[in-house]
């Protein structure tokens, strides 16, 4: 809970790394998950689309700190928009993380989703690395062979 008695999703969730992975899929699979409806498909393109920028401006931090709590970008509601840029190609994908480094990384281009896991609380330089390094410049490379 947050101080204010509001629910907050943004820590203390516990979901196994296979469990975070079918959210995934379910997303791909426009809403769907063994057959079963789980979200309306619209929800899962109102939900994965552009919503709000990521500044310096719209968090209120000054660009010194900025780098400290974010990375410059959109986000829909709750998941963080982003480009993967691969070897010849680049795709838009989009993403849910937590601190430390747990993330499910959607790429609807190429029908994929990643989870990572990580202990690296407060480091997102190095965690964010796993998004925007290995899977552009090894699994995507590895998937497309």
């Amino acid at each position: 809970m947050m101080p204010n008695g509001q629910g907050y999703l943004g820590g203390g969730a516990f979901v196994r790394s296979r469990d975070l992975l079918k959210l995934g899929q379910m997303f791909l699979d426009g809403g769907v998950w063994n057959g079963h409806r789980i979200v309306d498909a619209d929800w899962v393109t109102e939900s994965t689309s552009s919503r709000a920028a990521i500044t310096p401006a719209t968090t209120g931090l000054s660009a010194d700190n900025f780098r400290n709590f974010y990375f410059p970008g959109e986000d829909g509601y709750a998941w963080h928009l982003t480009v993967l840029h691969a070897p010849g190609h680049d795709y838009p994908a989009y993403g849910a993380g937590g601190n430390g480094g747990q993330l499910l990384i959607v790429v609807p281009t190429l029908d994929l989703a990643v989870v990572f896991t990580g202990g690296n609380y407060g480091q997102g330089l190095i965690w964010n690395k796993w998004r925007d390094e290995t899977i552009p410049d090894a699994i995507i490379p590895a998937i497309s062979r």
